[in-house]
């Protein structure tokens, strides 16, 4: 079982164990929202488990242990489910993202900084990054959008860099779509082969591929020496 779901607790004690917490301490979380946020985190780990087809609004439910009427006073369909978690996630990978890069020194350290948070929650939520990235292709084109969504989004986060730098702000403009385009295709590989754990292992490489486009070979290994010291 994945590392992000090996020690998550009974779903029907935690739902009912927040649910509880709301009554006690007024937090302003409600039953509605408690139950949203189980079945995104169940419909991730049914199709990471079983595959998005497989999947059944049944089986969601008696994972999450909120009733099947309450699912769908939530959620039309098991699309919409999981578009909702397809969103949640990309969300957080670009929020997180874009704290790692906040107030860094130049473009290049920013880079750096972002591809490590992205591939580090990746490697951290192994069962989410499969089901959203891998099995999530079932889910259709609305699935497929928030996934371009999220490349360009991040795409867009490696433009702002340059603004600041007029020396490579032209060359970033052309390369940064295509080169988060050949991240993901390594990165889904990896996921599909297994191999999320290792995700951080390439984020040296990976940024070479990211810089030496806009700022060429030689500046490029001369800050990834040096961030590496």
């Amino acid at each position: 079982m994945d590392a992000d779901h090996a020690a998550a607790p009974h779903p029907t004690r935690e739902v009912a164990g927040r649910t509880g917490e709301h009554h006690a301490d007024g937090s302003g979380a409600t039953l509605e929202s408690v139950a949203r946020a189980a079945l995104l985190d169940a419909i991730v780990t049914e199709v990471a488990e079983v595959g998005y087809e497989a999947a059944s609004v049944a089986s969601i439910c008696r994972r999450s242990a909120v009733a099947q009427t309450l699912y769908f006073e939530l959620f039309a369909d098991k699309q919409a489910c999981f578009l909702a978690a397809c969103r949640a996630f990309a969300d957080e990978i670009l929020a997180r993202v874009s704290a790692a890069s906040e107030g860094v020194r130049d473009w290049e350290t920013g880079v750096r900084a972002g591809l490590d948070a992205f591939l580090t929650y990746l490697a951290d939520h192994p069962s989410a990054a499969h089901a959203l990235l891998i099995e999530g292709l079932a889910a259709g084109p609305e699935a497929l959008a928030i996934r371009d969504i999220a490349m360009r989004a991040f795409a867009g986060f490696l433009d702002t860099f340059p603004e600041r730098d007029g020396e490579v702000r032209d060359r970033a403009a052309l390369v940064s779509e295509a080169s988060v385009g050949g991240i993901y295709g390594i990165v889904t590989r990896r996921i599909r082969d297994g191999k999320t754990s290792t995700l951080p292992e390439l984020s040296s490489s990976l940024s070479y591929f990211l810089l030496a486009p806009v700022v060429g070979c030689p500046r490029a290994r001369l800050e990834l020496s040096t961030s590496a010291t």
